[in-house]
C-alpha cells in the first residue's frame, strides 16, 4: 500500500452476491488509478459489511468507479457499510479516505477505524456537561471535519498533511 492518500470505494452486497460484485468491480476498474482491491475470502470476510473494498489513488477514480458500478450492480441486494459516505442512494456503494499515517504509530488507521475512534473517545469523555454522550460524539466528529449525517469528510480535512479532493479531482 502506498504511503500517500488512500481513497476507498466500498461495495457491500449481501454475501450471496459477492462473487458477482467482485467480477463487476474487476471489470469496472479497467483504466482507473486502482491501488488494490480486496474482498472477503472466507465466511467471516464475506459477512463483513466491507467485504469488497477498492483502494484508489484519487477522488476522480472513486467517482468514476462508483458510476460504473452503479450501472452494473444497480438493484443488487445491499448490506451497507457504516460510517462511510454513501453513493447512489441505497447503500450498495460508499466511500471514505484513510487519514494520514502517524509516523509514530505501529499501524495506520483506516477511515472507519478513525471515525469510530473519534466517536468512541467523545462518548467516553465525561466533560461534566449536560450534553448527552451521543450528542457530544456527533458534535466532535463534526468538529474534526466529518458530516455526521452523510459521513462525508470536509474537502479540507487533512489539507496540511496531504493532497485535498479538489487537487486530486
Amino acid at each position: 500500500m502506498p504511503t500517500g492518500r488512500c481513497w476507498k470505494l466500498y461495495v457491500s452486497p449481501r454475501p450471496r452476491h459477492l462473487a458477482e460484485a467482485v467480477c463487476a468491480a474487476l471489470t469496472a476498474c479497467a483504466g482507473l488509478s486502482v491501488v488494490s482491491l480486496k474482498y472477503g475470502l472466507d465466511a467471516e470476510g464475506m459477512l463483513r459489511p466491507d467485504k469488497l473494498v477498492v483502494h484508489l489513488a484519487n477522488a476522480r477514480a472513486v467517482r468514476e468507479l462508483g458510476q460504473r458500478l452503479l450501472r452494473s450492480l444497480g438493484g443488487a441486494p445491499v448490506q451497507g457499510v457504516p460510517f462511510t459516505c454513501e453513493i447512489g442512494g441505497d447503500g450498495l456503494l460508499s466511500w471514505g479516505i484513510d487519514p494520514p499515517r502517524d509516523p509514530a504509530a505501529q499501524t495506520a488507521l483506516s477511515w472507519r477505524s478513525w471515525v469510530t475512534l473519534v466517536l468512541a473517545n467523545a462518548l467516553c469523555d465525561d466533560a461534566g456537561t449536560d450534553v448527552e454522550p451521543w450528542e457530544r460524539a456527533l458534535r466532535e466528529v463534526k468538529r474534526v471535519g466529518v458530516n455526521p449525517q452523510t459521513w462525508e469528510p470536509a474537502s479540507d480535512l487533512w489539507a496540511n498533511e496531504s493532497v485535498t479532493a479538489e487537487t486530486e479531482a
